[in-house]
């Protein structure tokens, strides 16, 4: 926490925002190794293997955290690949589990 302030406390509104806004992003990262399996997890997890987990649309990887660009386009664009592009951050339907199958973050230091 910056600033020498104390962080907020749990009841605090800032808590309360930052849950508000960030409910629909993901809630399981599956980070692996290249060869390692992630290609099947995703696979099996999108055909419906495990109904309570939402995938992402589009492409397997989605690289926010390991490609810099992606990172810098903000949080609702990330949300955006589960809830198409007119999503609004922390506006979501249902209450599937958000999940992201990724290979790319075990190689990229900032990612860490």
């Amino acid at each position: 926490w910056g600033g020498g302030a104390p962080p907020p406390a749990d009841g605090s509104w800032l808590r309360a925002r930052h849950a508000a806004l960030t409910k629909c992003l993901p809630s399981l990262l599956v980070i692996g190794t290249q060869k390692g399996g992630t290609s099947t997890l995703h696979y099996v997890l999108s055909q419906g293997w495990q109904p309570a987990v939402q995938l992402n649309g589009g492409d397997k990887e989605v690289h926010y955290f390991s490609f810099d660009d992606n990172y810098a386009r903000g949080a609702s664009v990330y949300q955006q690949r589960w809830d198409g592009e007119a999503a609004v951050l922390g506006e979501c339907a249902g209450d599937r589990l958000r999940a992201e199958v990724s290979a790319s973050y075990l190689d990229y230091p900032k990612a860490a």
